[in-house]
């Protein structure tokens, strides 16, 4: 079989799981918790049933003061989205630096291109395709009992939302471990970057800022439709082409500040090992 067609199958692949996932969702029968009078929910639903149970289960770890609910309480801060945001800065420089050359910048690029993709398709999937709105387990009348730990804590801590579906914050994260795994393929960087989707998705399931299903089946639908578009068909190369010539220019400007990003020095590099 021809690559072209190989590349055809994988990105039809892809994205009919995503829009499966989706379907599978909102059109099971039952009533969709957070939707509407989403708090009638029916026993022996699967989405319905594991959404409740999953909200109740670790929501109801936060009822007693201690560590626990402290470090639940700091990871949910608005500010503490830094961190997540540092640990993909991290690993993806990792991803850049351990290459040097023409390959080095070319991943630079794609790091840019990346970003790019990440807003596109956020605001393409919870503006366009998900157009509805549902409340997190936090503002669904009927769910109860609640903690809501924003407020037993000061700070801006993030335990409710009126729009909670899909998860943003989970869906950035999931679009970077598909980045970080397609292009880098080695386990140095998918061990790292998978984890950094689980752990920093969940501290919103607890709070009770999104439901379970606005992970799976919101983030996931999204990155299971984007992500191929993004590995399967010509973009990603015409966009990294467009991107080329302004990313390096940049990248000239800081080499001044930063000589780890200067061309000469990128040149050096030992270029003799395979990419990782």
């Amino acid at each position: 079989m021809e690559e072209r067609q190989k590349r055809i199958i994988k990105l039809a692949v892809g994205v009919a799981l995503g829009i499966l996932l989706y379907a599978g969702w909102i059109f099971a029968p039952g009533v969709r918790a957070g939707m509407g009078d989403g708090h009638r929910t029916d026993g022996g639903v699967f989405w319905d049933r594991m959404d409740l149970e999953v909200f109740y289960r670790l929501n109801g770890s936060l009822a007693e003061p201690g560590p626990w609910r402290d470090a639940l309480a700091m990871a949910n801060n608005r500010w503490f989205d830094l961190v997540p945001a540092a640990v993909m800065f991290v690993i993806y420089s990792f991803f850049v630096y351990s290459v040097g050359g023409r390959e080095r910048r070319r991943r630079i690029v794609l790091g840019a291109f990346m970003l790019i993709w990440m807003l596109v398709s956020v605001q393409a999937m919870s503006k366009l395709a998900f157009r509805f709105d549902r409340t997190s387990p936090t503002e669904t009348e009927g769910v109860s009992p609640a903690i809501r730990i924003s407020k037993l804590y000061e700070g801006r801590i993030k335990d409710a939302s009126s729009s909670s579906f899909p998860g943003d914050h989970a869906t950035v994260l999931l679009l970077f471990t598909g980045f970080t795994s397609y292009y880098g393929r080695r386990k140095r960087y998918i061990i790292p970057a998978t984890a950094t989707a689980i752990v920093f998705s969940l501290p919103r399931v607890f709070s009770g800022g999104h439901w379970l299903s606005d992970i799976i089946v919101g983030s996931g639908s999204t990155a299971l439709v984007f992500l191929p578009i993004a590995f399967y068909t010509p973009l990603t190369d015409k966009c990294v082409a467009v991107l080329d010539r302004p990313v390096n220019a940049i990248c000239d400007f800081l080499g001044i500040f930063i000589p780890a990003l200067r061309a000469d020095r990128a040149a050096k590099a030992d270029q003799s090992n395979p990419a990782p």
